[in-house]
């Protein structure tokens, strides 16, 4: 706690807001198809469109013979999700569960899922980086909460570790749809500092990147698995 926040960057709050602005601008288009009982939920299958571009898959669990008076959207760390969370045990709340964009049932033929890779898919371009498109599919699955239970609004939530902690992180200062959250161990917090301290998995790839502009080495990164070009970003 003692650690103080870097500088922000220019533009910081514009951009973010114009991107959650836009991305507002997309219908979700949401399929649920049900897949059964178990652990006390009704278990749907579910896909939503988060731009014109990806489409979202995951699932939703609704508890069986309770009234739904919440949502939250629940999401994961690095390792991607094969399955809901059946232990998460919230009396009358919806879980939705979202695989966000190249990872888990979200995966792409043309964005890794390797955390090293995924990592670095449009990091030369703020409007194309995966993770802000991350942090979109975060925001339409809320949308998607409230289509579905429109009397929800106002009792929107959302839970992440890790990846999804930090993802929640860069999402929820411009959604005042989502009331409350929980963050266990949020990733991309004071990057400058991030940069400098000894560390593994993604965050040593974006080091490696880092160090390499900074010497001001050319990269040929089309061979390694991803790319930096706007198509491959989406």
């Amino acid at each position: 706690m003692a650690v103080p926040a870097p500088n922000e960057p220019d533009d910081f709050a514009n951009f973010w807001q114009q991107r959650y602005q836009q991305c507002l601008t997309y219908t979700p288009d949401f399929t649920l198809t049900a897949c059964g009982r178990y652990a006390g939920f009704l278990v749907y299958d579910l896909s939503y469109r988060a731009d014109a571009e990806v489409i979202i898959n995951g699932w939703l669990l609704v508890p069986e013979n309770q009234t739904i008076k919440q949502g939250i959207v629940v999401g994961h760390g690095y390792g991607g999700r094969d399955q809901p969370d059946y232990h998460l045990r919230i009396p009358e709340t919806a879980f939705l569960f979202p695989c966000f964009r190249g990872l888990g049932r979200s995966r792409q033929d043309f964005v890794s899922d390797n955390p090293s890779l995924h990592v670095l898919n449009g990091i030369d371009d703020p409007w194309h980086y995966i993770l802000g498109g991350c942090v979109e599919d975060l925001w339409q699955g809320v949308s998607v909460l409230l289509q579905l239970y429109p009397h929800l609004s106002g009792h929107i939530g959302y839970m992440g570790i890790s990846f999804g902690g930090g993802i929640g992180a860069l999402a929820l200062p411009w959604d005042e749809r989502i009331q409350r959250a929980h963050f266990n161990v949020p990733t991309f917090g004071n990057q400058a500092l991030r940069m400098k301290l000894p560390t593994i998995g993604s965050a040593a790839a974006v080091q490696k990147v880092r160090h390499q502009q900074e010497l001001s080495v050319p990269r040929d990164v089309r061979g390694h698995g991803f790319a930096l070009n706007r198509d491959a970003a989406l």
